[in-house]
């Protein structure tokens, strides 16, 4: 009977030690499968970004191109005005068209300094070790298992 009891004993210090490690493996996959889904959804984001940034790079250019093209053309028709009333309604237009773009040039700086800023904020928020962090969960494992 006390041979029943030392075998029992000795599983039950197995089962400890496996059921440890087990429950550190689970831990670990767990873990991993949030870290793959944060990766999945912010794909998913850098996606819709990108995609964005083209519909916006597309609506950009034409908006740019529609004053410089008005720009052009009022000039053409400065250099062959003859009276001054229409020089100066040519020189109007010439000038709102060159706000308008220097409005859209100034929004795009701004732009680009808020797209820095929050990249910034973004790449501190998810610069951690990941291999360092594999290291310390598997260490930390081995260390309960021994």
């Amino acid at each position: 009977m006390t041979d029943y009891i030392a075998i029992t004993e000795k599983d039950d210090k197995y089962n400890d030690e496996l059921g440890d490690l087990s429950t550190s493996i689970n831990i670990m996959s767990s873990n991993l499968k949030n870290t793959i889904d944060q990766l999945n959804k912010e794909i998913d984001q850098v996606k819709n970004l990108e995609s964005l940034r083209k519909d916006f790079i597309n609506q950009f250019t034409h908006e740019m191109k529609t004053p410089l093209g008005i720009i052009n053309g009022y000039s053409e028709l400065l250099e062959e005005t003859e009276t001054e009333e229409e020089r100066q309604k040519y020189l109007d237009i010439i000038n709102k068209e060159t706000v308008r773009i220097n409005d859209l040039v100034q929004g795009m700086l701004s732009l680009g300094n808020y797209d820095k800023k929050n990249s910034y904020i973004c790449r501190r928020r998810q610069s951690f070790n990941k291999r360092k962090n594999i290291r310390k969960t598997d260490l930390s494992c081995r260390r309960d298992v021994c």
